[in-house]
C-alpha cells in the first residue's frame, strides 16, 4: 500500500525472496511531474495508485533497480531514464530506457546528483567505487 512518508514523498514496499529485508519504489510529487523512482513489484491495489498518481518519469538509481520500471512504463506511458553507464545492462534486464540521468540533471523542479559508490557505474548503495544518482530539491 502506497504510504506518504514525507510532505509529496510516496513510497511502497516489496519482500525480498532472497534477502530478510523489504525493496522500496518512491514516488516523489513535483510540479513538473511526479517522478517514480526505483519501482518495486506492486501489491494490491499499488499499481492503480501509482497510475492515479500520474507519472512523468521513471528514474532508476542503479542497473540493479530495473525490477518493475517496465511495468509502470507500459501502465503510464513513463519514460525510464537511467545513468548511460548502467543503460545497457537495464535494457538487457527488459527495461525499455529512453533517457539518461546523469549528474545535474534537472528532473522537475529537482536536480540529479551523482557521489561515489556502489556495485555500478549508476547505483546508489555499497561501497565500492562509482557514480550514484540522488535527487535535490
Amino acid at each position: 500500500m502506497l504510504r506518504e512518508i514525507v510532505p509529496g514523498v510516496l513510497t511502497w514496499a516489496w519482500p525480498s525472496p532472497r534477502h530478510p529485508y523489504d525493496f522500496n519504489g518512491f514516488l516523489v510529487r513535483d510540479p513538473g511531474g511526479t517522478l517514480c523512482i526505483d519501482p518495486v513489484e506492486p501489491g494490491e491495489g499499488d499499481l492503480d495508485a501509482i497510475v492515479h498518481e500520474g507519472v512523468a518519469r521513471v528514474l532508476l538509481t542503479n542497473r540493479n533497480h530495473v525490477r518493475s520500471a517496465e511495468l509502470v512504463r507500459e501502465r503510464t506511458g513513463a519514460p525510464i531514464a537511467i545513468h548511460p553507464a548502467d543503460a545497457a545492462y537495464a535494457r538487457g534486464q527488459g527495461a525499455t530506457i529512453a533517457g539518461e540521468l546523469n549528474d545535474g540533471q534537472r528532473c522537475g523542479n529537482r536536480r540529479a546528483r551523482s557521489r561515489s559508490t556502489g556495485r555500478s557505474a549508476g547505483c546508489s548503495s555499497s561501497a565500492t567505487r562509482s557514480s550514484a544518482i540522488l535527487l535535490d530539491a
